[in-house]
């Protein structure tokens, strides 16, 4: 009897468990059935609208700004500084007295050849009168002896004394003459005293002082021209002198500002460190810049034209290159075939313009499968 009762009690104790066990599985399964299904994450990415335009094409170098007319100017006799009248930044006019040195000296000779000139004029006026004295002689000489009046020997005296003073006139003549250049060439050195500009233009440089002494070849100041221009040198590789040529347009850039202008001249010999030398003229100088400063130059290999996109928007894998194509909120990876770019922008074939495309890292935009949900987010001047 006390089995029988024990068999019930287990008996008993299972059913409750069993009942137990299924209300917790039926709670659990009416708490999951009133879960709500969770809505998929939106991926927030930045997009750009896709243009269509001409994109240039272009080979980055630095190039060096140097002005199309400079020169040194030079004493051309030795003498002392008396004045310098210019300075870094002024401006110089055509003909401008710039510089004056010491011309005592050169007065001095200058006066000494002027009575030197003096001299010889004085001689040569005597010999004048002299040589017409003894012309006159012999005219009449020679119709005495013409008439038999007078010997042989006379007349060939006067004529030997006309002869005689004609012969002093022409010496005392060629003493005038030279006197006379050696005049104008002191005259000339006294205005080399004087220091002028050959052109308009600026002073770069000053490199005479009041009471030094100025020589043949060392310069006193440097003047660049203000109204012949300017000129970029640049060097490049020798594998693009087949591409830029005369008339290439170059981009001249210097920080936000940029001006064009074609190429002037491609140097007919390499440099010593076997790079091409291209030449671009301009009529004024970049952004104020003065000469001498450094500014880069993106010459114009080809345009293309197309759908153009930020280069931030092009994936690129072994197999191919793709653009993640943004619509009605989803993701979709659209192959591209890249036929241009530069280090911003591409042109590409397999989109439609206006198309919004995604940009941002690589890996970012690889995670962009078709269908992903996005929500995007435009980029502010960064449109191509």
């Amino acid at each position: 009897m006390r089995f029988t009762n024990n068999k019930w009690f287990i008996g008993l104790a299972v059913i409750v468990v069993a009942v137990l066990a299924l209300g917790l599985v039926m709670k659990r399964n009416h708490d999951i059935a009133s879960l709500q299904t969770p809505k998929t994450q939106s991926v927030a990415v930045q997009v750009a609208t896709v243009t269509r335009g001409s994109l240039p094409i272009t080979q980055h170098y630095m190039g060096k700004v140097e002005p199309v007319l400079a020169t040194d100017l030079a004493a051309r006799i030795t003498a002392n500084v008396i004045a310098v009248n210019k300075r870094e930044g002024d401006l110089v006019i055509k003909g401008e007295t710039l510089l004056q040195l010491d011309e005592l000296a050169l007065s001095s000779k200058v006066r000494a050849m002027e009575a030197e000139v003096s001299a010889a004029e004085s001689l040569t006026a005597a010999a004048q009168s002299s040589y017409q004295t003894q012309l006159a002689s012999f005219e009449r000489d020679e119709y005495l002896y013409s008439s038999k009046a007078i010997s042989l020997e006379n007349f060939e005296k006067s004529k030997a004394a006309a002869d005689n003073a004609l012969s002093q006139l022409n010496a005392a003549k060629q003493r005038v003459r030279q006197a006379q250049a050696n005049l104008s060439t002191v005259q000339t050195e006294l205005g080399y005293a004087y220091i002028t500009a050959p052109f308009d233009g600026i002073v770069v440089k000053r490199s005479a002082e009041p009471g030094e002494i100025a020589a043949p070849g060392k310069s006193l100041l440097r003047l660049q021209g203000t109204s012949a221009g300017y000129r970029i040198i640049a060097q490049i590789s020798q594998e693009q002198i087949g591409r830029i040529k005369v008339g290439t347009m170059a981009i001249i850039t210097d920080g936000p500002n940029q001006l064009e202008a074609p190429v002037s001249k491609v140097y007919p010999a390499l440099a010593a460190n076997n790079l091409a030398t291209i030449e671009v003229v301009i009529d004024k100088l970049p952004s104020g810049l003065p000469a001498g400063a450094t500014v880069g130059l993106d010459f114009v290999l080809d345009n293309v034209i197309g759908c153009i996109v930020p280069v931030n928007a092009l994936v690129k894998t072994n197999e191919t290159t793709f653009v993640v194509v943004v619509k009605d909120g989803m993701a979709e990876q659209v192959p591209v075939i890249v036929t241009g770019q530069t280090d911003k922008l591409a042109v590409v074939s397999g989109i439609l313009e206006d198309a919004v495309v995604a940009v941002g890292q690589q890996s970012a935009l690889l995670r962009l499968m078709n269908g992903v949900k996005v929500k995007t987010m435009q980029i502010a001047g960064d449109n191509p």
